[in-house]
């Protein structure tokens, strides 16, 4: 309540509950190299996805004329890391870390920071269970559920933040082609669900060896270009960190050598 997170930078301030749908991916060689560069920082894909949005967010409200501060991102708990072996699956648990400017300056640094936090916050039991959330909330009478409503917007928590979801491989058929009657499946994406607090929301899926990247926004709040500019943007920052990471991954040579 006291340091509240900054806003992404939108353009329009409408009133619409409208949703609209914006999609770009990375290639498999790409997903590859982050994939094995992060590994041997400790890190994971995920990890760098977080940090590169962190990176966008503030380069984004940057080139609006708009400081950021503390940038607070929720994200579901990834129970594919060591630290989340006590995490319920079933939970669809999230956490939201965050980063001040102080954090944000350096690529590496900022991946580490991002993934140190966000493995505390887990072993720390601090992940935000959205079952056991809404089952409380469905139990408060309207005016106490306007109450914490309220609350949420006052404080801005968990609304107006960037939902990220975490990795996940979709495989279909061992890599057989698939069919359904006459046809045949080329491409999966994932989209948010339509409705949703957030002005803007991003899935990301792996098929066919890409790493497919959905957004979804309220075009309310964002027009169709600014939507399309800010994953372009989003996109620019992923690929500057294969370019830290093999920075990384050679100094790390050297060192041995």
């Amino acid at each position: 309540p006291f340091t509240p997170p900054s806003r992404i930078f939108h353009d329009r301030s409408g009133k619409s509950g409208d949703v609209s749908f914006t999609r770009a991916w990375l290639n498999s060689i790409e997903l590859g190299q982050i994939d094995a560069k992060s590994r041997m920082l400790g890190a994971t894909v995920n990890d760098v996805l977080l940090a590169a949005f962190f990176k966008a967010i503030e380069r984004w409200n940057r080139l609006h004329g708009k400081p950021s501060r503390k940038i607070s991102i929720m994200v579901p708990v990834d129970i594919g890391r060591r630290e989340s072996q006590y995490i319920v699956s079933n939970q669809i648990s999230y956490v939201s870390p965050a980063t001040m400017p102080e954090d944000r300056t350096d690529h590496l640094s900022l991946l580490k920071k991002v993934s140190q936090r966000t493995g505390c916050i887990i072993r720390n039991g601090n992940a935000f269970s959205m079952v056991h959330f809404t089952h409380f909330i469905s139990r408060l009478s309207f005016a106490a559920m306007k109450l914490v409503g309220t609350l949420f917007i006052v404080t801005r928590v968990y609304i107006d933040t960037t939902l990220l979801t975490n990795v996940g491989r979709i495989r279909l058929g061992n890599g057989k082609e698939i069919r359904l009657g006459s046809a045949r499946i080329t491409d999966v994406c994932g989209v948010t669900p339509v409705v949703t607090p957030w002005g803007m929301s991003v899935v990301t899926g792996v098929f066919d060896s890409r790493l497919h990247l959905g957004l979804t926004y309220r075009p309310s709040c964002f027009s169709n270009e600014k939507a399309r500019r800010f994953l372009e943007l989003y996109l620019e920052e992923i690929r500057s960190y294969i370019l830290a990471l093999e920075e990384a991954h050679l100094q790390l040579q050297a060192g041995k050598a």
